[in-house]
């Protein structure tokens, strides 16, 4: 029986470096012959930039999604860059947290607009208006628990309206420190 010598390793790291070599000289070719065939393409409004407007869409009950929009942007501009075309429309710009709901069918188009449940809007980092935030919307937001809800109901029921967010400030156990912890989940809207 003969033993073979082994290989010394300097020679096996000379193997391997080759092979990475050749597997690394076949990648671009990959490349470029699967992203030829492949078709690549990103739909226009779903840049979430700070200065975006956020806009939900609904169209005879099926929700199309959430667009982000340029601050200027009007309705007719916005409808014009979905897919639904033939509809008159008045030139009303689009606010952020906007929820359009269109029913109806070409010609003959029914629009409504509100704003986006609570849930969505924390879900997008957008704020949510205290003065019309239920006690179920300020349970979703970090740091305010069932109590701190319904003393914040019961204050803004004695006010009338919250005119600024300092205002909680009045109720038990909101000092400077959690307020500041509240700001990027409330806002006071007018």
């Amino acid at each position: 029986m003969t033993v073979k010598p082994m290989d010394s390793l300097q020679s096996r790291q000379t193997r391997g470096l080759i092979a990475v070599s050749l597997f690394m000289a076949i990648i671009p070719f990959i490349v470029f012959f699967t992203g030829r065939y492949s078709q690549f393409f990103l739909p226009p409004l779903i840049n979430q930039n700070y200065d975006n407007s956020a806009v939900e869409l609904i169209v005879n009950g099926v929700n199309q999604g959430i667009y982000f929009t340029p601050p200027t942007m009007s309705l007719s501009e916005f409808l014009s860059l979905t897919d639904i075309r033939n509809i008159n429309t008045s030139d009303i710009p689009l606010k952020n947290a906007m929820h359009l709901v269109i029913k109806g069918s070409p010609g003959n188009y029914q629009i409504t607009s509100g704003k986006m449940s609570a849930a969505t809007r924390l879900a997008l980092n957008i704020p949510v208006d205290i003065n019309e935030a239920g006690r179920d919307d300020l349970l979703l937001i970090t740091g305010i628990g069932e109590i701190t809800a319904n003393q914040i109901i019961n204050l803004r029921e004695k006010k009338g309206r919250f005119k600024k967010l300092e205002d909680l400030m009045q109720i038990k156990g909101i000092k400077e420190k959690k307020l500041e912890k509240l700001r990027k989940y409330l806002c006071v809207e007018s």
